[in-house]
């Protein structure tokens, strides 16, 4: 052998483990020790389709996987599980089941998840989210292991939530079968590694006492602070949202991923950075400078839960909360979910950075008659296959400071201290008869909640929870077995109503068919 052939034959070995070395990771958690975007990705399935990272553009990279395909043209059937995959991977599932084991991040990301997923084409929908308000792990953990009453369990099966008070882990956890269960970091301690002491212990109960032994875990990573919070945590980290945000992405990348207990991140904190950097920018929260805003921040991470739990296209989603959200925001909004799903580590700036659209007024008309937002509540419910022109308005009347408790009596009743002011109710129950199939309407900014009764004279055994859905169809399945029906209404957050009731009226509408 010459030594030309010698040393293209040693080059050719060389290359060969190279390729097997970078190639060899099958811990879908674990990131590559090279500093290319590969490392930035993770893979949250067990799909064995082949993809290519879009992030992998170089002219070298490109031709090792040309390498890799020639290589390999003998075993054309057989998938490459060296492949990393890349997002979008999977189809939208038919079912989705999914527990949040959380605090008010997960309600905000989990808010309008059903109607994401519905309108993406999931067929069956079951969710759950088991709340303590500012829950760290170490918290979940001490009441799993005590089994305390300590939760408020939420459960949406048909696009409204239920609220269930005095809930424990377990009876959360074995609830349902579920097909996927998300842990999360009480957010201010989120960027902090050494407040994830019992980590271990809790991932240790769910596994262990989960209905679903194939339940995949995931983990929500949650969002920095606005800049302009007046959150007293945010001192934890001097102030700075980008060092808050550095901190959360350190964290999971030191303490979540080692674990190798997780089968993918939810990159919540990635997707509200990236649309930082847009034409929107720090302006996704509420007030409060932390929680999200509605509809808008909730419609965002919500996109980022779906995006992350199943694999699919973001883009196959058509549901929006609000007419208030202009078709420059959902662009953004899916274009930063996307590039969180391709890069969940670090800031993608945003190819958005102005509206193309005219500045208009995006509130809800300011006159005082339902029938004149008629246009837009029939655009809403077009989305969901709806024709309004086939309802009629319902003309309800209401009591002022007044509100309806099902669990404890039928009739309505005066506002406490603490709630003076804040609430409008129907002032009479409505029927089965009289409202199946209608449709309730809710504007952003507004909330209500639903009583239920079985019978006419006694009391509920449960009371539904405090709803914001844009749209909810009182179908069959709604009603149950109820047959009794009414609303209280109030501000979200709620705040005094005495200026004008009326504007409560205006923002929550009734649809009932036409007979």
């Amino acid at each position: 052998m010459t030594p030309k052939k010698f040393l293209a034959l040693l080059l050719a070995i060389i290359m060969l483990f190279s390729l097997v070395a970078c190639n060899g990771s099958e811990d879908p958690l674990v990131p590559d020790n090279d500093d290319s975007s590969d490392s930035d990705n993770i893979n949250n399935t067990e799909d064995t389709q082949d993809t290519k990272d879009d992030a992998e553009s170089t002219e070298d990279s490109s031709n090792e996987s040309a390498e890799d395909s020639e290589s390999t043209d003998d075993k054309v059937d057989e998938p490459d599980d060296d492949k990393e995959l890349v997002y979008p991977w999977a189809e939208v599932p038919k079912t989705l089941k999914v527990l949040a084991i959380g605090n008010s991040f997960s309600v905000d990301a989990m808010e309008y998840l059903y109607n994401i997923a519905k309108s993406a084409g999931v067929e069956t929908i079951v969710l759950g989210n088991l709340r303590v308000g500012g829950c760290t792990v170490d918290m979940h953990t001490d009441y799993a292991l005590s089994n305390k009453p300590k939760y408020t369990y939420l459960k949406n099966t048909s696009g409204s939530w239920i609220s269930t008070d005095n809930y424990t882990f377990e009876a959360g956890l074995t609830d349902e079968a579920w097909d996927f269960i998300t842990l999360q970091q009480g957010s201010h301690f989120s960027g902090m590694p050494s407040e994830y002491r019992q980590l271990g212990r809790l991932i240790s109960i769910v596994n262990n006492k989960k209905t679903n032994p194939e339940a995949k875990l995931f983990w929500h990573m949650t969002w920095a602070y606005q800049q302009s919070t007046s959150n007293q945590n945010f001192a934890l980290y001097n102030n700075s949202q980008s060092e808050m945000y550095n901190a959360i992405v350190s964290t999971v990348q030191s303490t979540i991923i080692p674990t190798e207990k997780f089968e993918g991140i939810i990159p919540s904190g990635t997707t509200v950075q990236n649309i930082r950097t847009s034409f929107i920018g720090d302006n996704v929260n509420r007030d409060d400078g932390y929680h999200m805003s509605q509809p808008f921040g909730r419609y965002l991470v919500g996109l980022t839960y779906f995006a992350a739990i199943t694999g699919a296209d973001v883009s196959k989603v058509t549901y929006l909360p609000s007419a208030s959200i202009t078709k420059d925001m959902e662009a953004a909004a899916k274009e930063s979910v996307k590039n969180a799903m391709l890069n969940m580590f670090s800031v993608t700036e945003s190819e958005i950075k102005e509206t193309t659209e005219k500045e208009e007024d995006t509130e809800q008309n300011d006159s005082k008659d339902p029938a004149d937002l008629l246009q837009s509540d029939k655009e809403l419910a077009q989305r969901l296959g709806i024709d309004l022109s086939k309802y009629t308005l319902l003309e309800y009347e209401y009591l002022t400071n007044m509100y309806y408790n099902s669990t404890s009596n039928i009739k309505p009743k005066s506002a406490s201290s603490s709630q003076n002011e804040k609430h409008i109710c129907f002032k009479e129950r409505y029927t089965k008869e009289q409202l199946l199939n209608a449709v309730i309407i809710c504007d952003a900014g507004w909330q209500y909640r639903p009583e239920r009764w079985d019978t006419e004279s006694e009391k509920a055994s449960s009371r539904p929870g405090m709803c914001s859905e844009p749209i909810v169809l009182l179908d069959e399945a709604y009603w149950g077995n109820n047959i009794y029906f009414a609303l209280n209404i109030s501000a979200n957050p709620q705040r005094s109503l005495a200026a004008d009731y009326s504007e409560a009226a205006l923002h929550v509408r009734i649809y009932v068919p036409t007979k």
